[in-house]
């Protein structure tokens, strides 16, 4: 089992990461994973063309993969 603060601080290391993105891919990600919706619904909610979002959210993933497994944003 992982200590208490380990669930903290992974919390505080996504929410660094994910203020790395841009506006755009924040709201893409966040309504598709944490919302559950899928792209098409998300698209629709953020009343963007699919595409644009599909492109959102597989940028604004490399970069947090980036940041979360390196510590540093994309460059």
């Amino acid at each position: 089992n992982a200590p208490p603060h380990a669930g903290r601080e992974l919390f505080r290391l996504l929410r660094e990461a994910l203020a790395c993105l841009t506006i755009g891919e924040r709201e893409a990600i966040e309504t598709a994973f944490f919302s559950e919706l899928t792209h098409a619904e998300s698209a629709t909610q953020l009343n963007q063309p699919l595409g644009t979002i599909k492109t959102r959210i597989r940028s604004g993933l490399g970069k947090l993969r980036q940041v979360l497994t390196t510590g540093e944003p994309e460059r």
